[in-house]
């Protein structure tokens, strides 16, 4: 498929961001972690998260981006992360790709959620394959880069819950996965890992194979 090329940024903010998340929001807008022709939307802000991921789609339609950034208002990340999700050619092959991140209630799983091979659904969790690019059934909107032709099938309400109460996330993915004329496909990037914050953030830690969390002095602690 090739490269992301040009992306829009995007942000959905609850009430308040999260202290940490504002620092590396500002880096990435102060620090050289955007390109020629990417572009920042304006955050959306005290929306349902459904209804804020649909409108900044619309905004991100609007101009001749490549490809949308999500980022929620409580991960913690480097302008290196967002360069290696972008570059990473083994993420190419895919229509969204995010980076590795844990859940933010605890037990804090990876949010890598593979198909069932014992029925329908998708599993969570597990200790995830360093160095690589996995394939997935969805991925959420942490941190994640999609590309542009997922959503150019139809105007609006691309996220939604249903009466189940699955996730907008899961919902936009299996519809673009199951549309024959999109047939997407994601994928999580385990060599791009961001914190997610609970208020800390929360890490794996592939050389001692466990969950870590990192204060704001970036001091590593294990879980027990």
């Amino acid at each position: 498929m090739g490269g992301f090329g040009k992306i829009a940024i995007a942000c959905r903010v609850g009430h308040r961001p999260d202290g940490e998340f504002f620092r590396s929001w500002t880096r990435l807008l102060a620090g050289g972690g955007l390109r020629t022709g990417d572009r920042i939307l304006t955050p959306v802000i005290e929306m349902q998260s459904h209804y804020a991921a649909n409108s900044l789609v619309k905004g991100f339609l609007r101009t001749d981006c490549d490809s949308i950034l999500f980022i929620d208002d409580d991960m913690v990340f480097t302008n290196e992360d967002f360069t290696r999700l972008r570059d990473d050619e083994d993420g190419f092959d895919y229509d969204g790709v995010m980076a590795l991140c844990q859940s933010r209630q605890p037990p804090h799983k990876c949010l890598i959620l593979k198909n069932n091979p014992d029925g329908e659904g998708f599993l969570c969790g597990g200790r995830p394959e360093p160095d690589s690019v996995v394939e997935t059934g969805f991925i959420g909107l942490g941190f994640s880069i999609f590309r542009r032709r997922i959503f150019e099938d139809k105007e609006d309400n691309w996220f939604y819950f249903n009466e189940r109460g699955d996730g907008e996330d899961a919902i936009f993915c299996l519809n673009a996965a199951n549309n024959p004329a999109i047939n997407a496909s994601f994928a999580v990037n385990t060599r791009v890992q961001v914190g997610h914050r609970f208020p800390i953030a929360v890490q794996w830690d592939f050389e001692k194979d466990g969950v870590a969390f990192i204060s704001s002095g970036q001091e590593k602690l294990m879980k027990a």
